[in-house]
């Protein structure tokens, strides 16, 4: 008979010689400890098993925004250099000690001076070295970002030199009870320029609504869609907004846009009847490019990926040679990395089949766009985010098989530096045995 101490904070060891079952209240890389209760030593070997979370997708809900006192008491924006602590105490009636991740849309507006917000959990850690939102002085930039809410809350720490204001949208939760992931090689599913996916060729109109038809796409049991989602071409500034098809539009928003930008942002969507619908909050007209990157459904339809949380962790900076070698990415070429789990993880690891990543384009000498995928595989014809010469662009990407090594593409006429951010990983089921 053994006894086993796991190092979750609730476990107590468990006396067995026998099969048993424990769970664990978080995802991660936990180890197990094994002694003998009767005097023994412990074993010296602790044993490792990798736990993923599945995920719940919430009716999209603004937790943070500093303009007008939404989770914070004041409309006093984020000093220079500060933190702001947004407690998340439960979100669905779930408890954050049963909550491995949240998945929010974060905007930076109104920054005062160029810099970059890094999200990361309240659990007493230092800043870590990665950003998940790059921006110049008066610019708006979301991006979707997934982070631990181990302590029971996130930071956002202004990296900038002048004050920010922040709003953070709540899309979902990995925990216990929801969904599992099935990432799929990337596919376009809607291009408006050419009437790809919807009725007609033609942008959406100012105000209006386009419902994007999944259901030849995604498993009737689908509870949410992951897209990257692409604006070009706007007449006006304004925002998409994205939600299950037939509902009210929510108060919230996917991805920002001035006129004439073209940007992305990635998007986990609920899905209501195989359907989704994109807003177009502008004043102006305006074309939508989606790609469809996974679905959250149940095992039988094939999704029994979880969720691990593993950062947020700089892997790749080409200009300081992190990585990779130090020089930017040259026009349509590619740079290939390993990722961090391969550099850290135990031997008993088990190989992730996605990865998460937040990507950054930054120093572009022309218009383009970047491409990540498995190294081994051919580049997919989609894009994961595009800028314009001399912007500086943030996405979460999300890579299906990643395989041992990963490539970003640059698809432009001009060279560009590329910073690449590790949040997690997918796995597929497991069995641990002593």
């Amino acid at each position: 008979m053994y006894s086993y101490v796991f190092d979750d904070a609730t476990a107590l060891p468990v006396d067995t010689d026998g099969a048993f079952t424990y769970t664990f209240h978080r995802a991660g890389d936990h180890e197990i400890d094994r002694y003998d209760p009767r005097g023994g030593p412990y074993d010296e070997t602790a044993r490792h098993v990798v736990v993923g979370a599945d995920y719940t997708p919430v009716p999209p809900v603004r937790l943070l925004d500093t303009r007008h006192s939404i989770g914070v008491t004041t409309t006093t924006p984020v000093a220079a250099g500060a933190d702001l602590v947004l407690p998340i105490p439960s979100v669905a009636g779930i408890p954050a000690a049963d909550i491995s991740a949240v998945v929010a849309n974060v905007t930076v507006t109104q920054p005062t001076a160029g810099g970059h917000v890094t999200v990361y959990p309240d659990n007493g850690a230092s800043v870590p070295t990665a950003s998940n939102l790059n921006f110049t002085a008066g610019q708006t930039v979301p991006n979707l970002v997934t982070v631990p809410v181990d302590g029971g809350g996130v930071v956002f720490h202004n990296g900038s030199s002048g004050t920010v204001h922040l709003l953070t949208d709540l899309q979902g939760f990995y925990g216990r009870g929801g969904s599992g992931f099935k990432p799929v090689s990337p596919a376009r599913v809607l291009d408006t320029r050419s009437g790809l996916g919807a009725s007609s060729a033609g942008p959406i109109a100012a105000h209006g609504t386009l419902a994007l038809i999944l259901s030849g796409r995604l498993p009737a049991d689908a509870t949410a869609a992951v897209l990257n989602l692409t604006v070009t071409r706007p007449t006006d500034h304004g925002y998409l907004t994205a939600y299950p098809h037939a509902g009210a539009v929510p108060g919230v928003s996917n991805l920002n846009f001035t006129a004439g930008q073209t940007a992305a942002n990635l998007a986990l969507v609920p899905v209501a009847g195989g359907k989704v619908d994109i807003f177009n909050g502008s004043g102006g007209t305006v074309q939508v490019v989606a790609d469809l990157e996974g679905y959250f459904g149940s095992a039988v339809s094939g999704a029994n990926q979880s969720y691990v949380p593993d950062g947020p962790a700089r892997i790749v900076d080409t200009r300081y040679g992190t990585g990779v070698p130090k020089a930017p990415v040259p026009a349509d070429s590619s740079i290939s990395f390993y990722p961090h789990w391969y550099q850290t993880c135990s031997t008993s690891c088990p190989l992730p089949v996605g990865a998460v990543l937040n990507v950054t384009a930054t120093q572009p000498q022309k218009n383009g766009f970047l491409t990540v995928y498995p190294n081994e595989q051919t580049v997919p014809n989609v894009s994961n985010l595009n800028f314009t010469a001399g912007a500086t662009v943030p996405n979460l990407v999300s890579v299906a098989d990643p395989g041992l090594m990963i490539g970003v593409y640059n698809h432009s006429g001009g060279s560009v530096q590329v910073i690449v951010d590790e949040e997690g990983y997918y796995i597929a089921p497991q069995t641990w045995a002593d």
